[in-house]
């Protein structure tokens, strides 16, 4: 899957502060490659597919496929802009969930850069804390397995079209 040395994340830190794009993955730009044995966009597959598998409901599986989209711009804070560009289209729990990933997801690296593994615990409270724990353990954390069956985009592109038809709120 991948290396989940100190010394790599250190690295995937440091290129990150440069630009947004250097954690772009290998097939797209080669900077992440000690790190990543898919693309961003295969992981996000991946991602949504695990979800669907478990059994996810729909808007669960859309924001599990849209749920890295802020690394476009931003990848420390690409958590928030994921949630807000989903805000008006799933449940505010929900989009907690994507605003929190990456702290949840934390436990499995955030040792590596001196940060605390467990900035999860600061949501434990929250009545969305076993969905984020479940997104980021079962589906987002594991979805880097270049041999995973993934569903196509074509597959998910009714549900997508039909959760972003239909807002929440503006």
């Amino acid at each position: 899957m991948f290396d989940t040395t100190p010394r790599v994340y250190q690295f995937v830190q440091r290129c990150s502060l440069i630009s947004p794009s250097a954690l772009t993955p290998p097939s797209q730009k080669g900077v992440a490659a000690a790190v990543y044995s898919i693309d961003q966009f295969a992981h996000s597959l991946q991602t949504a597919t695990r979800a669907e598998r478990d059994g996810a409901g729909e808007e669960v599986i859309v924001a599990s496929l849209c749920h890295d989209i802020g690394k476009v711009v931003s990848v420390f804070n690409h958590p928030r802009i994921a949630s807000e560009v989903l805000r008006p289209y799933v449940s505010d729990d929900l989009r907690c969930v994507i605003q929190a990933h990456q702290d949840f997801q934390g436990r499995h690296y955030y040792s590596h850069l001196g940060m605390n593994p467990d900035a999860r615990v600061q949501y434990s409270e929250c009545s969305w804390y076993e969905i984020a724990e479940k997104f980021a353990d079962d589906w987002d954390q594991v979805s880097f397995d270049p041999d995973y069956p993934n569903e196509t985009l074509d597959h998910f592109e009714p549900l997508v079209q039909d959760i972003f038809s239909r807002p929440r709120s503006l």
